[in-house]
């Protein structure tokens, strides 16, 4: 059955508001913007790094690697996800006896440092993701404002 002249232009009218509606939401909203990217600081300190741990590569509790009561995590390979890892040894020596030790590292961690001539980098997703903070190999920094208890995984740089 035929709709009426009348009530079918009506049909019509009201569709092409509704969709008309609709792009001038996404557009008010953003959601036709382009995607954001991320981006990366380079965080290197002073070239005196230091691990406690056996590996190339540190993350630490607090700021500033130098801190007398700091937990750390020691490292060699990439870590597509820091959410099941714990900081398990003390800047000072020994395990248990300083702030942060035995705490997820996962949105915890402060500070970096890079003994060897590799540099490392942090993210703020998993599998090396998001906006990162860099040192250079031989170094240590603090983790930016945007990285500092926000990160998710770690890389190490080129073999030098």
């Amino acid at each position: 059955m035929a709709l009426p002249k009348f009530k079918h232009a009506v049909l019509v009218r009201l569709a092409g508001v509704a969709l008309a509606g609709t792009a001038g939401l996404m557009a008010f909203t953003g959601l036709t913007a382009t995607p954001a990217h991320a981006q990366g600081w380079n965080v290197t300190g002073p070239h005196n790094a230091q691990c406690k741990g056996a590996g190339l590569y540190c993350l630490y509790y607090h700021q500033d690697v130098w801190y007398s009561n700091n937990a750390e995590w020691s490292f060699n390979n990439y870590t597509p996800d820091l959410g099941s890892w714990k900081f398990d040894l003390c800047s000072g020596g020994g395990s248990g006896s300083c702030e942060g030790w035995n705490t997820y590292i996962r949105n915890n961690a402060a500070s970096m440092s890079a003994v060897g001539c590799a540099g490392m980098t942090v993210w703020y997703s998993p599998n090396y993701t998001g906006n990162f903070n860099w040192i250079e190999g031989g170094s240590w920094g603090n983790l930016n404002s945007y990285l500092v208890n926000n990160e998710a995984s770690t890389s190490k740089g080129n073999l030098c």
